[in-house]
């Protein structure tokens, strides 16, 4: 009876771990680890938290343009810089993410493992994965030919 009742506590325990692990990561705050606050999704905004961008880079096609900061491009939908930005692709390992410090350069299976139990969301290519992290981020892997991530996207949109 006491080896029941001790497999039934241990299990409580993991059970009660492993869903505070998969709250952690849905609640992250993702945006503040690349320097601004969730909310501050205006040119205007990403100026006051980051300053001027190093640099403008206008797409190829005409629609839209980045603003580059130190590792990370903020993509807006129109080249005047109305309304918000959609997006902001990491390039640089100088941002981490979770306890496991997710960064360019961290193997699949460590992205894997840590989002293991985060929605993941439908879609993605063979070599990237993308998950839901809560109702206004969305994060998305990219990985190179060594399985090793290349680019992190978020997004502030579900795909």
């Amino acid at each position: 009876m006491k080896k029941i009742l001790c497999i039934i506590v241990i299990s409580c325990f993991m059970i009660v771990g492993l869903s505070y692990v998969s709250y952690k990561a849905n609640k992250m705050n993702y945006w503040k680890e690349i320097g601004i606050t969730e909310y501050s999704a205006l040119y205007s905004t990403l100026v006051e938290c980051k300053g001027e961008p190093e640099s403008i880079r206008y797409r190829d096609d005409g629609e839209g343009v980045y603003a580059v900061y130190d590792g990370v491009e903020f993509y807006f939908p129109n080249r005047d810089f109305k309304g918000v930005f959609l997006s902001a692709m990491i390039y640089s390992d100088k941002y981490t993410f979770g306890r496991k410090h997710i960064t360019i350069g961290t193997k699949r299976d460590v992205v894997e493992s840590y989002f293991r139990f985060a929605k993941k969301a439908v879609g993605s290519g063979e070599n990237e994965l993308t998950y839901i992290c809560n109702d206004w981020t969305v994060i998305w892997f990219d990985f190179d030919e060594s399985n090793c991530v290349s680019r992190i996207t978020l997004s502030r949109d579900c795909p």
